[in-house]
């Protein structure tokens, strides 16, 4: 289930699209919908042009000097519209749009992990099914996805070493199980059986700290209202649920320091205070207090150096969100909003006083960095 953006006007609301629950920001005039998604294929600068909004969805880093962006371009001339997965690179010096495979339309990225500068993924949808792309150090290229079928989509990807990642997601099949949990080898992708969970459910984010130990976090229809948080975790052995009965709320990201610190952050849509943290302590999920700037704060990615040092981003109204952890509670830390429609929907930090985020604003794509003093607002 991917919690993203979804340009249109100018308030935050949220709506379900095709199964999606999304946090919509609206920015009048042309829709551009979807996990927020990236550069144009001919803008080297990495801004939007020639009747084309772009935004992106996640970024993650391989070091400081190799990061990567993915996400969508919509073409705003085409009738109805049609996105373009887009992928764009940091190198050390500026943000480029990448050459990407071809993939069938609609296309877009949600997610991308690196083990190693020379060995990155990323995970989507394209012509309806899902859909995965490797970096080899040369190049993009698709990777053969088990059961692409139409109605499903990943939303997320983690890697733990070379030879051991996974991507969650969700499929709308009729008859078929609503979680898609695929795993790479080293060799192939395979999908692996899910726990069961009622339908619509979906996964949005998984994140891996070792091996043996990863989270997987999305939303479950649960008896009291129709989004409940789901957690499941990974042993090494098999996918298991974690309890939360009846928990109300949508769980966004997660992301752990280590096998005893992690942190969650999402929405509850039924409250007027809806940003939601929650914090794993080794042994127990507690929900943490998080600053609330108003009825319309939406937090949909977290990351973690340590279990002093975390940062969550997201929007509030038609403004940037970041709030930062620091080992007893959390705060709001000013960040710029360019324009008056913008949001950031992941973040990443390779250390305390480096942090890349990317999201989109009234003009397209948006990408802020954290140099351990300020959020600055980068053009490429």
């Amino acid at each position: 289930m991917i919690y993203r953006i979804c340009l249109r006007s100018r308030a935050l609301r949220w709506k379900t699209v095709a199964g999606f629950v999304i946090a919509t920001v609206l920015v009048g005039g042309a829709v551009a919908c979807g996990a927020a998604g990236s550069l144009t294929q001919a803008a080297s600068t990495g801004r939007s042009s020639g009747g084309s909004r772009a935004s992106l969805a996640a970024v993650t880093c391989a070091g400081e000097a190799s990061c990567w962006g993915v996400g969508q371009v919509e073409q705003e001339a085409s009738r109805p519209a049609n996105t373009v997965a887009v992928i764009v690179r940091w190198g050390g010096k500026s943000w480029i749009a990448a050459r990407s495979p071809h993939l069938a339309a609609p296309s877009a990225l949600y997610g991308v992990a690196c083990n190693k500068t020379s060995s990155c993924w990323a995970v989507g949808s394209a012509g309806g099914a899902t859909v995965i792309e490797h970096w080899n150090g040369g190049k993009w290229s698709v990777a053969t996805s088990p059961h692409a079928f139409g109605g499903e989509m990943l939303a997320s990807i983690a890697c733990a070493s070379v030879s051991s990642c996974w991507a969650v997601g969700e499929s709308q099949q009729g008859g078929a199980p609503p979680l898609i949990i695929e795993e790479w080898n080293g060799k192939t992708w395979d999908r692996v059986k899910s726990p069961h969970v009622a339908a619509p459910s979906s996964l949005g984010q998984v994140t891996c700290s070792v091996r043996s130990y990863c989270w997987a976090v999305g939303v479950t229809p649960i008896k009291s209202w129709p989004y409940g948080v789901l957690m499941m975790r990974w042993n090494g052995r098999g996918w298991t649920l974690f309890g939360r009965p009846e928990i109300r709320g949508l769980l966004q990201s997660v992301n752990c320091a280590s096998e005893n610190s992690c942190w969650a952050v999402g929405v509850d849509p039924s409250d007027t205070a809806p940003i939601i943290a929650e914090r794993w302590d080794g042994s127990v999920w507690t929900r943490v207090g998080v600053p609330n700037t108003g009825p319309k704060g939406d937090l949909l990615s977290v990351s973690c150096t340590s279990k002093l040092n975390c940062w969550a981003v997201g929007t509030e109204g038609s403004r940037v969100l970041t709030e930062r952890w620091g080992g007893t509670s959390w705060s709001v830390v000013a960040s710029p909003s360019p324009t008056a429609d913008s949001g950031l929907t992941s973040v990443v930090c390779t250390i305390a006083g480096n942090c890349w985020a990317v999201g989109a604003d009234r003009n397209g794509e948006l990408i802020e960095h954290w140099n351990g003093s300020d959020w600055v607002v980068t053009d490429g």
